[in-house]
């Protein structure tokens, strides 16, 4: 079994025409593979060319993203299909992993907007999409989603590199879910942070957000 983690960079579409099939075209692609041992094997980043979006100041400064990099890049069709060979490439059992099924939403959007006729391996790959954000909610029983950031600050696990940058992102969410498949050591973490916060009464209280029972029976 590989598990892969992917995230995507976006620029919305400012056509009021456009938006009610799509709001936004992906720019970025990034994902991680990792083994049965959960040790990164391969990695993937694609830039995409929009065909209805023009690259804002604002995702520019956001994502580092220019107009040069997209310029040779190849559109969404082709791009999304070279992410869904690169995912079997080795013909091995896949679980692709996001944060918040937003990103498959987009996928599924775009699709439709562009009318792309989906091959047979693009369209395994999102049958196994698994939206890794609310598996994490539902452990921690949170009243609202939480974002990557703060899922890895609540796991005691620094954001490594330039947030907004897809391979980035999904290589940070790739390590929040190695560090959940230890359980003593990720609820021992867990532990002292509660601790530190709950001392702190200007911090947050995960005491409040995390039931260690449920969270060590779901990452069981």
């Amino acid at each position: 079994m590989r598990r892969i983690f992917v995230d995507l960079e976006m620029q919305p579409i400012h056509d009021r025409k456009i938006r009610p099939i799509c709001r936004s075209e992906i720019i970025e692609i990034g994902a991680v593979m990792l083994d049965e041992k959960n040790v990164e094997i391969s990695s993937f980043r694609q830039y995409v060319k929009p065909q209805y979006a023009k690259l804002t100041w604002r995702i520019k400064d956001l994502t580092g993203i220019s107009e040069n990099m997209l310029a040779g890049a190849s559109h969404f069709e082709t791009a999304i299909e070279e992410f869904a060979n690169w995912c079997i490439a080795d013909g091995n059992l896949i679980e692709v992993y996001a944060w918040s099924d937003s990103d498959l939403r987009q996928v599924n959007q775009e699709i439709k907007l562009k009318q792309h006729l989906v091959s047979s391996q693009l369209n395994s790959v999102m049958r196994t999409w698994v939206d890794f954000q609310k598996i994490f909610d539902d452990m921690t029983h949170a009243e609202e989603p939480t974002s990557l950031e703060k899922a890895l600050l609540y796991s005691g696990v620094a954001f490594d590199g330039r947030k907004h940058d897809a391979l980035t992102d999904a290589r940070n969410t790739a390590r929040l879910y190695v560090e959940t498949r230890d359980n003593d050591e990720y609820l021992e973490r867990v532990r002292k942070i509660q601790k530190s916060m709950q001392e702190d009464k200007k911090g947050i209280c995960i005491g409040e957000m995390i039931n260690l029972e449920v969270l060590k029976e779901a990452i069981a």
